[in-house]
């Protein structure tokens, strides 16, 4: 495809850009200068597109991260700020990128003063646009390598790294609360070294202290009952220094804005909301590979008898999705983890990001 591109900047205000004129006809795009905030604060503008809206049910879209996934795309066609002829241009853009209806989203980015349009030219404004949505376009992502031979496209990536960066506040927030508190980091260390664990790597590497933490909780649930030493400091004494509680279905719905089934189980008092929406957004793009679900369960292989030991494993249930397994003679209890999401970083960056 031929660019374009105007030589007339009195009227254009942009952000320098460090990408040159794509004109590759390979596959793969690379993106510099996407924003750090961006994914995360992209995820979470969704909006109802219209229907049933007197219900508040029905589909959820989100015109923010598609739209201005598509401004980064057009960001790629100059070096310059400026594009003409780009009615000409829409078909080989839509087709290039694998955006739909870029018409319509090239209206809302005029709209929302992300470009300028005259005549039959596009003026690619500066990213202070974004400072209107809470994200500050400094601090920049590393390199994006976007494979448009792969059955997936920009949105979907920056969905995926929206994700991760939910993911990485959630380890930050138990790290923080672990640091609040050092007699719990020198107990729950003791008890993974003899689990096995590196003792200098437990003071070096948070990932790998919290990874400890998930090891040690599965394993004296399957080995140990409940009043056991080990299990009673894991399981209750520092049950909300818990590495990945909180991030069920429901955790990510709801800051992400999806609609959130809330209920309490009135017996166990746990939590049991659902949500529908981020399901469907997680498995759609596990199926385009971008990341991976593992639902992890454990079954305890030390009978759960009556009375005092009985209760006790039915409080568990409030906090970590404890319950009896079903269908046993025997009184067994199986503990089912909230899925496990694995980001597939070889699709998504130039290079793996540190």
């Amino acid at each position: 495809m031929e660019n374009k591109f105007g030589n007339d900047e009195s009227n254009l205000q942009h952000h320098e850009d460090n990408n040159l004129p794509n004109t590759s006809d390979s596959p793969i795009h690379l993106f510099h200068n996407i924003p750090k905030a961006l994914p995360f604060e992209a995820l979470r503008r969704r909006e109802y597109c219209g229907t049933h809206i007197s219900t508040g049910n029905g589909k959820t879209i989100n015109p923010f991260l598609s739209a201005t996934c598509a401004w980064y795309c057009l960001k790629l066609e100059t070096s310059t700020g400026k594009i003409q002829g780009f009615r000409s241009q829409i078909g080989a853009l839509q087709e290039k990128y694998k955006i739909k209806n870029l018409a319509g989203k090239i209206d809302w980015l005029h709209r929302e003063k992300f470009l300028a349009i005259n005549k039959d030219s596009i003026s690619l404004i500066g990213e202070r646009a974004l400072y209107k949505w809470g994200i500050d376009p400094k601090e920049k992502l590393p390199a994006i390598k976007y494979d448009t031979s792969q059955n997936f496209n920009l949105v979907d990536i920056i969905s995926t790294i929206g994700i991760e960066q939910i993911m990485d506040k959630s380890r930050q927030a138990y790290w923080r609360k672990l640091n609040s508190n050092p007699d719990a980091i020198k107990i729950l260390t003791a008890i993974f070294i003899q689990y096995g664990a590196d003792r200098n790597l437990l003071k070096e590497d948070s990932e790998y202290f919290r990874k400890c933490h998930e090891v040690a909780l599965l394993e004296s649930f399957r080995t140990m009952s409940p009043g056991q030493s080990d299990y009673f400091i894991l399981h209750e004494e520092l049950a909300d220094f818990n590495p990945d509680i909180n991030l069920n279905q429901a955790t990510y719905g709801k800051l992400i804005g999806y609609s959130v089934f809330e209920r309490v189980n009135d017996k166990t008092k746990k939590d049991e909301s659902q949500c529908i929406g981020f399901g469907h957004l997680k498995r759609r793009l596990a199926r385009k590979r971008l990341l991976s679900l593992q639902n992890i369960s454990a079954e305890s292989v030390r009978l759960i008898g009556t009375g005092y030991q009985a209760k006790l494993a039915r409080k568990d249930e409030s906090i970590f999705h404890h319950r009896f397994k079903k269908g046993e003679k025997v009184r067994k209890t199986i503990w089912y983890k909230p899925t496990q999401i694995e980001i597939n970083h070889s699709l998504i960056y130039d290079q793996k990001p540190v």
